[in-house]
């Protein structure tokens, strides 16, 4: 038996499949919206791309201080390679650097707030580099130390800071920043050149320059007047290099006087490396020019944690 009902104009007509029989019946009740079977179905590969996000994106939160490049590295895996483009790749590091942007604290607004952060580790943030400066900052540690031999590069407000707030201190300049410095003058006046040139009398000269830290600071007047001064070739630009050498470093009253970086005894071990190596890594836990500051404080804080755990096991040397 055969049931019509004539359909209405303006609305689809949909043939109703009931059992294994097909019966005529117009329905008109059946919603033009309702999803085809080309909208149900779903591309695995756009499945894929969102679970490696979000899988990310939470690695990201777990992680703060991975760089989003490492991240990608460890979590995709080989069978992923077929599913990610270039463009994928770029909008999945975009969602880790603003999942990572939310969950840090609200930034500073002035040096204050900032010293405010750093109550748990003896850091100080300088708002410049004068001797005042300094001093207010060691004036906090004075308490705490008792400096007798400091290592610094030739930095005099530094220098300042350090003898009026422990007189008795033994400043020592870093010997990799005083190479630095006298290179840099080499440069100016335009003598890299001969100093390259192993047959050049003039870069000869120059060279011995470079092993008067390694004298006794009595004998370095008497070497540089002496010595250097009687080999010395007649030329501007040298003169112009030693006056500056020995108007700086090499008479007692100098800015920079011999005791202060020449030392026989220990002269390879005269320099900042250690510092300039924590830096060194420091910088490597960034992944950005300007961090947040919370970022920084958080590592900053492991750090001091790791080296109080070296320090009570003994394990620093």
């Amino acid at each position: 038996m055969e049931i019509t009902k004539p359909a209405t104009r303006g609305q689809d007509n949909q043939l109703l499949s009931v059992g294994s029989q097909t019966s005529p019946i117009y329905c008109s009740f059946i919603p033009k919206w309702l999803p085809s079977k080309k909208v149900l179905r779903t591309d695995d590969n756009v499945i894929r791309r969102r679970e490696i996000n979000s899988n990310l994106k939470r690695k990201a939160q777990e992680n703060l201080h991975e760089k989003p490049a490492k991240l990608l590295q460890t979590q995709l895996e080989p069978n992923y390679l077929n599913v990610l483009t270039t463009q994928d790749i770029n909008a999945i590091r975009q969602s880790v650097y603003y999942v990572r942007s939310k969950s840090l604290p609200k930034l500073p607004k002035s040096t204050e707030e900032a010293q405010d952060s750093l109550d748990k580790i003896n850091v100080t943030i300088l708002a410049d580099k004068t001797s005042v400066t300094y001093g207010k900052a060691f004036s906090a540690l004075c308490d705490h130390l008792n400096l007798q031999v400091v290592f610094v590069d030739f930095e005099e407000a530094i220098h300042i800071a350090l003898q009026k707030m422990w007189p008795s201190v033994n400043i020592k300049g870093c010997g990799f920043h005083l190479s630095q410095s006298w290179w840099w003058m080499i440069q100016s006046v335009g003598l890299a050149l001969e100093f390259r040139d192993k047959d050049s009398g003039i870069g000869g000269a120059v060279k011995y320059l470079f092993g008067l830290p390694y004298l006794p600071p009595s004998d370095v007047l008497d070497c540089f007047t002496d010595d250097l001064m009687a080999i010395k070739p007649i030329d501007d630009k040298i003169d112009k290099v030693f006056d500056y050498i020995f108007e700086n470093y090499i008479t007692p009253d100098s800015r920079f006087p011999p005791k202060m970086w020449a030392d026989r005894s220990s002269a390879f071990s005269l320099t900042t490396n250690g510092c300039e190596a924590f830096l060194s890594k420091f910088n490597k836990e960034f992944n950005i020019t300007h961090p947040n500051i919370f970022k920084v404080i958080d590592i900053l804080i492991n750090i001091q944690s790791e080296t109080q755990m070296k320090a009570r096991n003994h394990l620093i040397v």
